[in-house]
Order: C-alpha cells, then sequence, then structure tokens
C-alpha cells in the first residue's frame, strides 16, 4: 500500500491529512509522490499518528511510494 492509498482508505484530502499530521499540503503531496525518500523520524511519526498506523506500515509504505515513482 502507498502512502497516498494510505490517506484515501481513510478518506482524507491532502489537507485534511496536511491538517493533522501537522505537515504543510505541498510536503503532503510530496510524500506521496515519493519525492522524499528518506523522510524524518519525526515525519513518520506524525504520518503514523494521523493515519493511525504503526510506524513500521508508514515506512513500508514510504518505500513503496518512492519504489513506484523510481519505476
Amino acid at each position: 500500500m502507498t502512502l497516498r492509498a494510505m490517506r484515501e482508505s481513510l478518506a482524507l484530502t491532502q489537507e485534511q491529512a496536511a491538517s493533522k499530521t501537522g505537515l504543510s499540503q505541498p510536503a503532503i503531496s510530496a510524500l506521496e509522490l515519493g519525492r522524499v525518500p528518506n523522510p524524518g523520524i519525526e515525519t513518520v511519526a506524525k504520518l503514523a499518528t494521523a493515519y493511525g498506523a504503526p510506524v513500521d506500515v508508514v515506512i513500508d509504505a514510504l518505500r513503496e511510494t518512492v519504489a513506484e515513482a523510481a519505476a
């Protein structure tokens, strides 16, 4: 599952995800497009909290997102 799929499974817009995480909407977009291959643990923790998912699940989603972007 990609990071975008995680967000969409919660029926959140990028703007809503930004609000829940404290990140900006452009940051959410960049993460979902795989433009941030190694986000900091603080960012990962914010995403995990906002999406109600364990950190390792968010990390796997980020890896899948980056892999898809590179393909």
